[in-house]
Parts: C-alpha cells; structure tokens; sequence
C-alpha cells in the first residue's frame, strides 16, 4: 500500500502542493494508496487543492465553503459553463474524499456532503441555463406571478444519502401554465421544456473535465414516454389515476432541491397520500416483495454475488426493510414520512415497531456497507457497487478502513450480509412458499365446500355466495383465496362454529381493502391473534368488523404501546388534518377505538391487568378530553376572539370512574365544567361576546364534539349532572361559584363524588385552584355519624333505583356487595379522615385508597377490600368484552 502511494507522490509536481506539511503529506498518502481519482485530481489541479489547503476548507463542511466556480463569467457561454461545473465538482469532491478517508468526518456526513454538492451544482445549472434563455424573459402565470422550475431530487439524493459517484434522480414540474414575458414569448410548458433539457445537459454532457453527474429522469410520470415537465395539475391527476406502486416507494425520499421551493412542498404535500395510504397497506410487502425478486433474478443472471448493494443481504435490503414499514404504517404514523433511512429506524424504534438492538446492528451494517460502497467509487470515480478486481487495491481498501487485509474485510462483510439477509426476509417472507405446509384439506374446504363433509361448510358456502366476496375484483380474490385455507387451518372450524362466523365477518369487513387481507396472509401471528380474540369476545369481533382500520392494534401486541403517550400519539395525528374537523372527529374515534382494542385485546390474552387497563381507558380519555378542548377553543376563539379580562382560563374536571381512572369499556364521563378570571370580561373579536357567554358556547362545543354521532359512532356519552344545583345549574361555573357552592350548599353525596374529582383537560392555570378548593372542602370537620347516615341513605337509594340483580344474575355494579358499596365504602373514609389524614387526598381511585387506608391502619380488611374490587373489575370488563350487562 505504501509503494503504491510512495510511487503516485514521486510522479506529482511536488512544487506545487504543500507537501512540507506532514499533515498534508500524510493524508494525501492515504488517499492515493488507492484511489486513481485523487492520483488525477491533484495532477490535474495542484493550484486549487493546495489553495484549498491553505485557505483551511479541508476541515470545514462543505455547507460553509461556497463553490468555486463563476457563474457570471459563464454567462451564456456553453463550454465555458461546463467547464466552470465540473471544475467546481472535482475541486469539491476531493476534499470530500479527503475528509471521508482520513476519518474527518464519518460515513453519514459524508453521504450529506456528497448530496449537498449535488444539490449545489444543481441549483447553479439551473441558474446557467436561465441565461442562455434569458431572451425568452421570465414564465409567468395569467395573474404576473413569475413561475419558477422545481426541480425534485429522488432516490438518495433525496435522502440526503447520495454516493460517491452516483447519478442523480431528477423530476421536473412547474407550478402551472403561463406563457413569458421577453421579446420572444413562448409558453410556460415550452419555456420549462428547454430549461429542463439544458439543466439535464449542462450536468451530464462529458466533456474533457468530465461530467458532474448522469441525470435520470426515468422516475417522472410516464417514464421515458412522458413529457420532461408537468404542471402540479398533471402530476396530480397523473398519481390519482395511473400512479404505480413503485412510484411510492420512490417518492418517498423526493425532495425540492432547486428552483421553486414553494411550487414544490405545494406538490409534494398534495402527493402525500398517494405515498402515504391513511389506512394500513399490507401490499407493499407484495410489491417491494415482487421488486427484490426482479432485483434478485437480475444479479444471479448478470453474477452479482458480491454486489454491495443489490446483493444478498446489501444496502437495497435494508433499504427495502425500512421503507416498507412507511409504505405499511407512514399514513397513520407522522414520524415515518421522513427521507432518511436512520430517522426511519429510529421513529420505528420509538414506536415499537423495531427491537433497538435490530436496528442498531443494520445500521452499523448500513454505515459499514456504505462507506465500502464509497471507498469502491473513490477508486476511479465510477458507479460501481462492486470490489476492484485488483489485490492490491483491494487490500489498500481495507487498510483505509482499518482492516489488515481484504480478507478480514470480507469476513467482517460477510457477517454483516446474512444479518442483514435474516431481518429481511424475516419480514419479507413469501408466504406462497409455506403454502405447501396448508393441508389440502382446508384448501379443499374453501375451493369447494360441497365436496367435504366438514361440518362448516354451510357457513362457508354461504360467506361465499355473499355479496362482500361476489364483488370482489379479480386480484382482491386472488388475496382471499391465498388467506382462507391458512384462516380454516388455523381455526380448525369444525370446533367452534360460532368463531368462525365472527372471523367471517370480519373478513368480509376488510375485503374492500385488499391490503388486510394481505396482512393476515403475511402475518401469521396477526391472524392467530385475531382468531383468538373473535373466539373469546364478541364485542371485539364486531368493533373490528365495524371497523377494519383497527386491524392495526393486533400489531401492537409486537410494539411497545407507551413508547409515546396517548397525548403524543393523537396530537401527532391531528397535525395531519391541517384544520379538517370532520377529518380531526374521525381521528379521535380511530384512536379513542385503537386504543380501547388494544387495551380489551391485551387483558384477554393475559398481556394486561385490569389495573393496566383502567388507566389505559382513562389516559386515553384524559388526552381526547384536552384535544378536543384546544380543537373547541380554536374554533371559539376564530369566532369570537380571545377571551379578555384578568388572565380567563377554562377547566374539565373529571369525575367518577374517569376521576378516580378506573375507566372500563363503554363508560360514560362524569364532567363539570370551570372557568376563572374576569366575568364582566369580553372576548377581542370582530363577533365579541362576554366571558361568560365564550366559556358557556365553549362548554356546549366540548359535549357537542364528543357526544356528535357519526359513522363511527360517537367519541362518549356524558354525564354532567355534578355540576352544582345538578341539572338545574349552569353547565359551567366560575372558580368562585364553585367553591362557595362546595363549602357552604353541597349535599353529601355531592363531597363523595369530589373524592375522586381530579382536573383533566384545558388550562393547567386551574389544575392547583381546583385542587385548593377539593382539599378545602374533603378536610372540613363532620358529624361522623351523620356522615355514616348520609352515605348509607343515598347508597339505599341508588340499589333501589338501579340494582339489576335478580335470582339468576347479579348486578357488579350496583349489586349489594358490588363495586359502587366499595367506592361508597372509600368515598366515606376520605370525608371522615382527610383533615386527619391528608395522605387520603391524593388517590381517587377505589383501590388506592384502600392501599392508604390500610398504611393507615384505618381499615384492616384493605387487603381483601381491594382483591374484591379488582375481581368486580375484572368480571365487569369480561362481561363487557362477552356483551353481556355486568
């Protein structure tokens, strides 16, 4: 390696590089013990990259060293011009390899430089190409707005992780027609076809410097057939209606990188949901399946088995890995719809789609296998994702990454390709190969359910003469015939008619979407898990043939759910409606049902306690109460303006079981309503109103938005009879009214439902003054005895009025014994002994206030007390889950 370099520096004018800098020396040495490029380079232009040197741009990123090349000076002179670009690149390009190579900077940075010269001598082509148009003038629309090209980069330099020598993936567009403003006018589409065509060339003609890059432009609409140029209208109509599935996967890293940037977010947030399906698309696994086959049939057929990126276990798998996950989830999860293949491993990772320990080790084999991808185009500066044939350059290669030899190269290359390898085909398993392993009984079954004696095949016959199955599409069939020999194995049908009459329909639910029916072919542990859970709850099995969307929530069981909260989680996806309320209504249905099913389907298998499940019920609660209280708030506030006056603020309080969070499915919300600051106060907008009057209307906005039907049912029922004065009272109240209320007119029954009153959404500003006046009224001195009197009454009140038990059932709820004499039971503790015990003011719920009472010494049946209320809990949610009154 060092005779190599030794013999390349003896033939370099050495009068003309600062070769009595030993740094210099030393780092120079390093890149020509391999690579023949940077042997041309500093033969070709010793001047420049000993200025370079000495002006220190070899340790500053390329963002802060602007190029060097005169555009001016081009002007509209051709030759000149690409000489002035290619020049710029070779120069730039260099001190890339030079800060890549001698460690300066790592892999990723060096990728972004690589992308951000591209973009750079993009933008400066574009600006070359201008003047030598510039007797055209400028393109502009009907209204004299000057139109622009926007010029889209794909693929990675879109990503931001373009190669050493790479061509770039180009598409242009225009905002719109036009037509131009100089002494020879043309249209917009014509002007933009020629600006296009001298962009294109002006980068990749080859001319005795070279090239700067081969611009493909294959990745526009219609391909090599289609027009150079399209207008945002085109492009739209284009993906509504012709767009393919591989264009999404290949626009998911586009990005504007010169020309209008404005036209292009425009056009890119328009083609966000051809990219980004809003449900969950399962066929990406088909399509990128089928593309890695087309891939795999090329390299065995042209021998590519060293192929650093196309091969085995290369680059394009881990490509493939990540990005069928945004293709799969990127509609519903914001996190995923980014350009950089880590960003993605790191969002999968937050949302628990990843194990940490997976996507760390394909990214350490990414960096790895990308930097040897870069040190073989370094070599010659050609695309090339292939080793040098030569040894010795070989070995130079593996020295220059810190490796003896080649051969411990390629031991260390090797280990990670069948990592790599083993991820992805554990995700991209073909499931026609285990079909074989489907006895041909139960395919028999499904083919032809008339010719078996299985004792399903009434139900079977009649799922498929339905109506879902008959209008079904010719490939949407194809999908279900694949899916219900594996669904009838699985269930074994003959063994419980009624399960499969529920997984039946489900599928029937899903078979428009042909993508679902994909995912329970693909995801065996999906399917399992459904079958399972329609065989145990029938509540389940209809809120997933209602709604098929939250199919998504059997992969939860693979995720870490908490890995972002449930406020996290809504808000993320409400940020995607952009202001649509019908769209935001039907975002908090999607969550507020993924999340009960995932919660119901966790404590069926085992996976949740019931303590787990409350407080899951109640923090899900908890954050659609405070989104829709912002959404409201917004939608009073476009109306009416601000409130005014003394700091106003505006609280939800919940009680009840959503107080206390002990939440189950279904529950109702026990809601009181307050506001503080200036009552004679008036709101800042054109369609002012008083205070009181903002904080009434915004009350009434909350309950109408949670309480509205629609197709997805409505968010809950409410309750806000525990207001002061109950129904007869204000639905909202100011601070002051309710604490006089509290302290001087409350019934008894009234200071119980306070024990496990807690603020949940709206102005923190009124979370301690709420809990100021609670704490205020819970350790008021009482009559024990007529306390004991009060709570008994009204408790004999309510069994009369509500206690369903009869000689066959009981009530768990209002049964004597059930689970409101247990959270009577505590509510009476807490008003005898919390100005003894303030420890007794901090739990709401049930359970924990039998766990403090007991610390206590207070009650020393807590233990079992608590056991109890758990039991209730528990057969309270199983009868739900059963659809069965508790």
């Amino acid at each position: 390696m060092t005779d190599l370099a030794t013999q390349r520096l003896a033939e370099l004018d050495r009068s003309a590089l600062p070769l009595e800098d030993p740094e210099f020396e030393a780092g120079l040495r390093s890149l020509l013990a391999f690579s023949e490029y940077a042997f041309d380079m500093v033969r070709r232009y010793p001047e420049a990259i000993a200025a370079d040197w000495r002006d220190g741009l070899f340790a500053r990123e390329l963002a802060e060293t602007p190029l060097a090349i005169d555009l001016d000076a081009a002007g509209s002179d051709e030759a000149r011009a690409m000489a002035e670009l290619r020049r710029a690149r070779h120069r730039a390009l260099f001190r890339i390899l030079w800060r890549d190579v001698n460690g300066i900077v790592d892999i990723i940075q060096a990728l972004a430089e690589q992308s951000l010269l591209a973009e750079q001598l993009t933008a400066a082509a574009l600006r070359l190409a201008k003047a030598r148009l510039a007797n055209f003038g400028t393109p502009r629309d009907g209204d004299g707005k000057a139109l622009d090209l926007v010029i889209f980069g794909l693929g990675k330099l879109g990503g931001r992780e373009l190669n050493f020598s790479s061509d770039i993936d180009l598409v242009y567009a225009c905002a719109g027609p036009g037509e131009t403003d100089g002494a020879r006018h043309i249209t917009a589409e014509q002007y933009f076809m020629k600006l296009g065509t001298q962009v294109s060339q002006l980068l990749s003609r080859v001319t005795e410097d070279g090239f700067c890059y081969r611009v493909d432009l294959r990745l526009r609409p219609f391909g090599d057939a289609g027009r150079l140029v399209l207008s945002a209208n085109a492009m739209e109509q284009y993906f509504q209606r012709e767009g393919r599935q591989w264009e999404r996967y290949a626009w998911i890293k586009a990005r504007t990188i010169a020309g209008d940037h404005e036209a292009g977010s425009e056009i890119l947030a328009m083609l966000r949901p051809f990219v980004y399906r809003r449900y969950l698309d399962f066929g990406a696994f088909e399509s990128l399946r089928e593309m890695k086959a087309m891939i795999r049939a090329q390299v065995e057929r042209r021998e590519l088995v060293d192929h650093i990126k196309l091969g085995r276990g290369g680059i394009r798998e881990i490509e493939f890995f990540a990005q069928a996950h945004q293709l799969i989830r990127g509609g519903r999860e914001p996190s995923l719809r980014n350009r950089s293949l880590l960003a993605t491993l790191d969002a999968l990772v937050e949302l628990g789609d990843v194990p940490a320990d997976q996507a760390e080790q394909l990214v350490t084999a990414y960096a790895f296998m990308r930097r040897l991808e870069n040190r073989f185009q370094q070599v010659r500066d050609d695309q090339t994702h292939q080793p040098p044939a030569a040894t010795a350059v070989r070995d130079a290669i593996a020295g220059s990454l810190g490796f003896d030899d080649w051969a411990a190269l390629e031991e260390v290359w090797q280990a990670h390709r069948d990592y790599v390898a083993d991820a992805f085909n554990a995700v991209f398993a073909d499931p026609d190969v285990e079909q074989a392993q489907i006895s041909d009984r139960w395919s028999q079954l499904w083919v032809d359910p008339a010719s078996s004696e299985e004792p399903a095949t009434e139900i079977i016959e009649a799922f498929k003469s339905g109506t879902a199955v008959r209008a079904l599409g010719q490939r949407s069939r194809g999908r279900l015939d694949r899916l219900m020999p594996r669904v009838l194995a699985d269930l074994e049908p003959g063994e419980d008619s009624t399960t499969l009459r529920r997984i039946l329909d489900v599928i029937a639910s899903i078979s428009r979407r042909s993508t679902y029916l994909t995912m329970l072919t693909e995801q065996d542990e999906v399917r399992g898990h459904l079958i399972k859970l329609c065989a145990a709850s029938p509540w389940l099995a209809h809120k997933l043939a209602a709604h098929p969307l939250m199919l998504d929530e059997l992969l939860a069981r693979r995720r870490t759910v908490a890995a972002s909260s449930p406020l996290e989680h809504l808000q993320r996806r409400l940020g995607t409606a952009e202001g649509d309320l019908e769209l935001e209504m039907e975002i908090l249905r999607e969550v507020r049902d993924s999340r009960r099913i995932g919660l119901a389907a966790g404590f069926l298998d085992g996976a949740q306690d019931i303590q787990a499940v409350a407080q899951g019920l109640s923090e899900v609660a908890d954050a659609l109460l405070q989104s829709i209280y912002e959404l409201a708030w917004r939608d009073l506030v476009d109306r009416h303006g601000q409130p005014g006056g003394d700091d106003p603020a505006f609280a939800v309080i919940g009680y009840g079981t959503l107080g206390g969070r002990e939440l189950l499915i279904e529950s109702d919300l026990d809601l009181v309503f307050l506001y503080s600051g200036a009552e004679e106060g008036q709101t800042a907008g054109p369609r002012s109103v008083s205070n009181a009057q903002f904080f009434t209307r915004l009350s009434q906005r909350i309950l109408h938005l949670l309480t509205t039907q629609t197709a997805s049912g409505r968010l809950f029922d409410v309750d806000t009879r525990l207001r002061p004065n109950g129904r007869g009272g204000l639905l909202v109240s100011s601070m002051a009214a309710f604490e006089t209320y509290q302290k001087a007119e409350a019934w008894t029954w009234e200071q119980q439902a306070l024990t496990r009153a807690r603020w949940v959404a709206g102005s923190p500003k009124l979370r301690d003054p709420f809990d100021t006046v609670r704490r205020e009224v819970l350790c008021q001195n009482r009559d024990t005895e007529k306390l004991a009197q009060d709570v008994v009454e009204m408790r004999d009140k309510m069994r009369a009025e509500l206690d369903r038990s009869d000689d066959e059932w009981f009530d768990l709820k209002q049964g004597r014994g059930g689970r409101v004499d247990l959270e009577f039971l505590s509510q009476y503790a807490r008003l005898r002994w919390s100005g003894e015990h303030p420890e007794l003011l901090e739990p709401r719920g049930t359970a924990e206030t039998f766990r403090v009472l007991g610390e206590l010494d207070l009650c020393e049946r807590a233990g079992r007390l608590i056991d109890a209320y758990y039991a209730l809990q528990r057969a309270s949610l199983g009868a739900a889950l059963a659809n069965r009154n508790p």
